[in-house]
């Protein structure tokens, strides 16, 4: 894949623990996604890319502590520091096209709670009155 076939989510700053953890930068608006990701990409600071499997991802202090298969230990996530943490452009437009079905399933779900107050306001609109009698 070239270069531009990527898109960066997130920046090693320093290694967090010590289990081969990293704490992140995040570029996203959505960090909570991390957690549909397993597969993800290192750009090295050396413009190497490194394939990452996410074992584990979890918000701290503003940042993105994230754990990778493999890295286990400080000196590992060590090697990560400086990386930019990608995905691929195809995967970050099937997230965006996602978030879009979900909000018109909702917005056809909100239709249909709002068409059966309807239907009920009407059935109760057709029935006849019955006057009290005196």
């Amino acid at each position: 894949m070239a270069d531009t076939d990527f898109v960066t989510i997130a920046k090693v700053v320093k290694t967090q623990g010590r289990i081969g953890e990293v704490a992140t930068e995040i570029f996203t608006d959505f960090p909570e996604k991390f957690a549909e990701r397993k597969k993800l990409f290192a750009l090295l600071p050396d413009d190497s890319r490194r394939e990452l499997e996410l074992e584990d991802a979890w918000p701290h202090k503003g940042q993105m502590v994230l754990k990778f298969v493999g890295v286990d230990s400080i000196s590992d996530a060590e090697l990560l520091i400086g990386s930019e943490i990608q995905i691929t452009k195809l995967w970050s437009a099937l997230s965006v096209e996602r978030e879009r079905v979900d909000e018109i399933r909702n917005q056809a779900n909100a239709l249909r709670k709002t068409a059966d107050k309807l239907d009920s306001i009407n059935a109760a609109l057709d029935c006849p009155i019955v006057e009290p009698q005196a």
